[in-house]
């Protein structure tokens, strides 16, 4: 009973860790993918919306350049707009560090995470940066900023399915490998433990039937097998006594 309990236990616990690491790993791999995305589709707009929206300002001014991004902001949840690099008064300032200021000139885009508080609630989101090719004008850039919580949603119903199926997977195995050990270990074993007892208290005439071909079917086999030989030797015992018994009888009775 109690080796089948460990088993069971044991069982459980790999399945737990496996399932645990899949359910990590995957979280991980869905969520860097959905981010990735959200990434490439700010770029792939910046880089066709950056050159109307800078060509815009050359001809027709900053104002309705502002109104082309204004035009453009209507795919929810991605907020656009046009922010300044260097503080310029005109507009909102992108709040980047210096650090990343640098990476945005080279790289001419820079994404990072952000968190805002809306409503009186923390909000997470995916903020990607694509500089505006002006060369001597304006140091301008275009913001994309979407929201986090569709991914935080797809990481609570991963998680709880997760839970879920462990929970679910770990019991069913559970109650698997305690019924299997219980009758694959626990009811031969408790057989053997009989069977040595009664050798133990001489009794050698019961044989033990186990139909297990198996190291536990084995062991009774050789558990039947000294049990006999046991009897063979009593038995030799036992008549080698009687015999030395009646020649010390008739010894006795001779004198």
């Amino acid at each position: 009973m109690r080796l089948a309990f460990r088993f069971a236990g044991a069982l459980i616990l790999v399945i737990t860790l496996v399932l645990s690491i899949n359910a990590y790993v995957r979280v991980r791999r869905e969520a860097a993918l959905f981010e990735g995305e959200i990434v490439r589709d700010a770029q792939t707009t910046g880089r066709v919306l950056g050159p109307l929206v800078v060509e815009t300002w050359r001809r027709e001014g900053e104002e309705r350049a502002k109104e082309l991004v204004s035009q453009a902001n209507t795919r929810e949840p991605v907020r656009i707009r046009l922010v300044f690099l260097d503080g310029g008064s005109s507009g909102e300032a992108a709040p980047l560090t210096a650090t990343q200021l640098e990476h945005l000139a080279r790289e001419g885009s820079l994404s990072l995470t952000t968190r805002e508080q809306i409503e009186g609630q923390d909000h997470d989101f995916m903020v990607t940066y694509v500089s505006l090719p002006f060369g001597q004008g304006p140091s301008v850039a275009l913001e994309f900023a979407e929201s986090l919580d569709l991914q935080h949603a797809f990481i609570r119903r991963t998680v709880f399915t997760a839970v879920v199926t462990t929970v679910g997977l770990s019991l069913l195995c559970g109650i698997a490998s305690m019924f299997l050990g219980l009758y694959l270990v626990g009811r031969p074993v408790r057989a053997l433990v009989a069977q040595a007892r009664r050798i133990g208290s001489g009794n050698f005439a019961v044989r033990l039937t186990l139909d297990q071909r198996d190291e536990i079917g084995e062991l009774a086999t050789e558990v039947n097998a000294m049990s006999e030989r046991l009897s063979r030797a009593k038995g030799d015992l036992e008549r080698a006594t009687n015999a030395r018994d009646r020649k010390s009888t008739r010894l006795n009775s001779s004198h």
